[in-house]
């Protein structure tokens, strides 16, 4: 991943996540975390391998998920609420800004921005969305499939 100014971010990767923290304004964290069923490789700064499970659940076709505090320091910018293999969808917050794409020659699928709450988060009403969802749906794919994650970080420190 490309980020200038490392000591502004914080990032950590673990076996099926990646998170993103930083700073803006009103002493308020941002946080962006990708979540997948699969494991997560990661190949070179800012390029993932997604090695998804054999065991693919037709009733969860969700198998990554990203999650973005909703904040008003915090725009996704995208054509539509839905994006292809290939597109990149742009996250921009005070002093940041992040490229996010997803690639894959096997299986189809289809992403979709949509407020949610990650799945790790207690005592929520449902009516209540604090994330953006930033998710990739699977419609059809081999039982044994591999995307391709790019992240770019971008400072807009000047």
């Amino acid at each position: 991943m490309t980020v200038e100014n490392k000591d502004k971010f914080v990032t950590k990767t673990g076996e099926n996540t990646f998170n993103i923290c930083w700073g803006g304004d009103q002493n308020v964290i941002h946080t962006f975390a990708l979540f997948t069923k699969g494991k997560l490789e990661t190949v070179s700064e800012g390029e993932f391998l997604i090695h998804l499970p054999e065991e693919h659940l037709e009733e969860d076709a969700l198998e990554i998920r990203c999650f973005l505090n909703i904040h008003e320091e915090n725009k996704i910018n995208i054509k539509a609420t839905t994006f292809r293999l290939g597109e990149t969808v742009e996250i921009f917050s005070k002093d940041l800004k992040i490229e996010l794409s997803f690639h894959s020659d096997e299986g189809n699928y289809l992403g979709h921005i949509s407020q949610a709450n990650r799945p790790h988060s207690k005592n929520v009403s449902i009516f209540d969305a604090y994330d953006w969802q930033i998710a990739l749906r699977t419609i059809r794919r081999p039982v044994s499939a591999t995307l391709r994650a790019n992240l770019k970080i971008i400072s807009l420190l000047k």
